[in-house]
């Protein structure tokens, strides 16, 4: 069983991969965006810096898309349903913090986290970090700081309409979260949404640090 399982997810591998372009957006129907996934997961709030008037946190990013260039039909490969592929061989949406502090770098792609693809060309893809965002406090209300932080997250360079943003949910993942001993988390959000006069999409990630009070 376990040889046979090699055997056909090097088959998969190698039928997958003979023509394959991962520069190119994985989509067929080119009037068609592509639609793409994206929820955040709160880690933990690493700290939050009001004379450089910014937010550092461990976070990491559930992305999910479609690659019909990466389905098979499982019967044909000993029913293998899905592939764990190094994420750089596939196609990777080049997401970035446009609000960042430092240097704008695309989220995921300096560490290799690995991608699960399914037979029907599901790619899921679940890269994480540490992220710092420009955060400018509010201190009318001191020392019971009440502070709003969003990390904004949009494609640069791609063309408007070529992708669109979805999310499941309204609020992050806090499954993992691991709380702050100097601020309290007290609620979080994000969103979608698609600007006016570009068309592309942003998502919005944002740990009101409105929605972080302080201890």
């Amino acid at each position: 069983m376990g040889r046979a399982v090699v055997l056909g997810s090097n088959d998969i591998y190698k039928d997958l991969f003979q023509n394959y372009t991962k520069e190119l957006l994985p989509t067929w129907d080119v009037p068609t965006p592509l639609k793409l996934s994206i929820n955040a997961a709160l880690i933990s709030i690493v700290s939050f810096a009001e004379l450089e008037e910014k937010i550092i946190t461990t976070m990491s990013f559930s992305l999910n898309w479609t690659d019909p260039r990466l389905s098979w039909n499982p019967s044909l490969y000993n029913n293998i349903y899905l592939l764990t592929l190094p994420s750089h061989t596939v196609w990777l949406p080049y997401l970035h913090i446009s609000n960042s502090v430092n240097d704008v770098k695309p989220i995921g792609q300096e560490a290799n986290f690995y991608a699960v693809v399914t037979s029907p060309g599901a790619v899921y893809w679940t890269p994480g970090g540490v992220f710092e965002a420009q955060c400018a406090p509010d201190v009318s209300n001191f020392p019971f700081d009440t502070q709003f932080c969003s990390f904004t997250i949009l494609m640069w360079g791609m063309p408007a309409g070529e992708v669109e943003y979805i999310s499941n949910s309204n609020v992050p993942d806090l499954t993992y979260y691991y709380p702050n001993s100097d601020w309290t988390l007290t609620g979080t959000q994000q969103s979608v949404k698609r600007e006016i006069i570009r068309q592309r999409f942003l998502s919005d990630f944002t740990l009101n640090v409105n929605q972080l009070t302080m201890s």
